[in-house]
């Protein structure tokens, strides 16, 4: 429900309104919904007479597929909404047919690769090697967008982000958190299991406030002056980030900690996290509690009093989570799901000194391959070549009349190179993507040649490569360069 909450508030940030649908189970969060100002449905109740024949996840549904499907029809047959996102492992294509003659499009959050999904667009955030995993699962339409770089926080993680400090690998101050609810009780146990500090090291810790154990914690954490208690905080990016060290559930929390670069020690406390928590083991993303552990709470402690001592392991951890996610998950979804308008027409003599001006301004010089200020007679005589060459299209995309990006195709037989810089004024509104979307379609329609859109980027340059995998192109190699000494 939270990543739903974090998309819902990007939704309203771009002026949609946001409806939820919501049965009123014992950990609903309708207060939460109505409070941020949502339009909160309530699905009838048909009884509980179903729930002994409800196996696996449809025990969390509470009713069979088709009650849900006929009782959110209700709902959806008024509202009519542009876009139906369904987030629930007990629901699949059964559920979602049905439903389309009521919605305008539909999308399905997943991270099971266990069911048939009829949608639109696909969203699995969690971090997975094969990304064939939805292969015959979803209609040949469906955009898959795949991976952490798609997950779904809240502003403040990539906002803090951007002010975050470069870990040194030293541990002052660790964050337990085991979800909200914990219904296992990881966290009681670890702090028992866990001695107090004695030197300067503190332990914050974060519970719900509909934790089962609420009572029990609050008189554990009060009777350690090491350990401060925080009740379903609204401060949770705030706490990562000030973390040297985060012990806790391998799930959605995952992706909050990589965005701030806080080392983790993880535990999978679902069996739907036990694959995740593997392949991000395997790859030296956390340090990892073993699912086979016959005592996963004595692992944990184990593994936490050996990080104590590993400055270059975690900042090593460090290092690499911060690379996977960078919080913009939610502005990536909306593009798909809201795209701007964005209108591609090509250059013409009178661009001639808009064009020069934006190509000598800092910004678009310091992600340009030659960032030295370009003289006017050159960018000239560039200009007008550009024009007369047949084997060049120069382009500028437009919203609403306005500039924000310039797009540069060279052509060689069937493959075109692509150049991408934006406006003045554009970057870090996530446009780079879209443009390069709607470029590359233009260039498909305009010539029936051009089979392939090639991109260069530059080592290192990880926001270029994140704009450009946005559009939905893939890595194919890489060049490996030597110069003479």
């Amino acid at each position: 429900m939270m990543r739903c909450l974090a998309l819902a508030d990007g939704i309203a940030q771009r002026g949609g309104q946001v409806h939820f649908l919501v049965r009123r189970h014992p950990s609903h969060l309708g207060d939460l919904i109505e409070a941020k100002g949502y339009i909160l449905h309530w699905l009838v109740d048909v009884g509980n007479e179903v729930g002994e024949e409800l196996g696996g996840y449809g025990k969390w549904l509470g009713v069979t597929q088709a009650q849900d499907r006929d009782a959110s029809a209700q709902v959806l047959s008024q509202v009519r909404p542009d876009w139906l996102i369904v987030d629930h492992y007990a629901l699949d294509a059964e559920w979602e047919t049905p439903l389309r003659r009521w919605v305008g499009g539909l999308m399905a959050i997943d991270d099971l690769a266990d069911r048939d999904h009829d949608c639109d667009v696909l969203l699995d955030q969690n971090y997975f090697r094969d990304p064939n995993r939805y292969q015959g699962r979803v209609p040949a339409h469906c955009i898959q967008l795949l991976g952490p770089g798609y997950a779904l926080l809240r502003p403040e993680f990539h906002d803090l982000r951007r002010r975050n400090r470069v870990r040194d690998g030293k541990v002052s101050k660790i964050l337990v958190a085991f979800g909200g609810m914990d219904q296992a009780d990881y966290t009681g146990r670890f702090l028992e299991a866990f001695e107090p500090r004695t030197d300067e090291c503190s332990i914050d810790v974060v519970i719900g406030g509909g934790n089962p154990q609420r009572a029990r914690l609050q008189s554990l954490c009060a009777s350690r002056p090491d350990v401060r208690l925080h009740i379903q905080s609204a401060r949770m990016a705030e706490l990562i980030a000030k973390a040297d060290l985060v012990v806790g559930a391998s799930g959605t929390s995952n992706w909050e900690r990589f965005c701030l670069g806080a080392p983790a020690i993880a535990v999978a406390v679902a069996e739907n996290q036990v694959p995740v928590l593997c392949e991000l083991e395997q790859d030296g993303l956390v340090l990892g509690v073993s699912p086979e552990s016959p005592d996963q709470v004595a692992d944990c402690v184990n593994l936490v009093k050996y990080a104590l001592h590993q400055p270059a392991l975690l900042r090593g951890l460090s290092r690499r989570a911060a690379a996977l996610v960078d919080g913009r998950g939610v502005q990536r979804l909306i593009r798909q799901l809201l795209p701007a308008s964005i209108a591609l027409r090509r250059a013409g003599p009178d661009d001639c000194l808009r064009i020069y001006a934006w190509r000598n301004a800092p910004e678009t010089r310091e992600h340009s391959h030659a960032s030295a200020p370009i003289d006017l007679s050159t960018h000239q005589s560039w200009f007008d070549a550009t024009l007369r060459h047949e084997d060049r299209v120069l382009l500028i995309a437009e919203i609403v009349g306005e500039p924000v990006a310039v797009v540069r195709f060279d052509l060689a037989g069937a493959r075109a190179m692509i150049s991408i810089y934006l406006t003045p004024g554009n970057h870090g509104k996530g446009l780079g993507g879209a443009v390069i979307r709607e470029a590359t379609h233009w260039l498909f329609e305009w010539s029936a040649e051009i089979s392939h859109v090639v991109a260069e980027v530059r080592a290192g340059n990880n926001a270029s490569l994140n704009v450009f995998r946005d559009a939905q192109f893939k890595l194919d190699y890489s060049v490996f360069i030597k110069t003479r000494n």
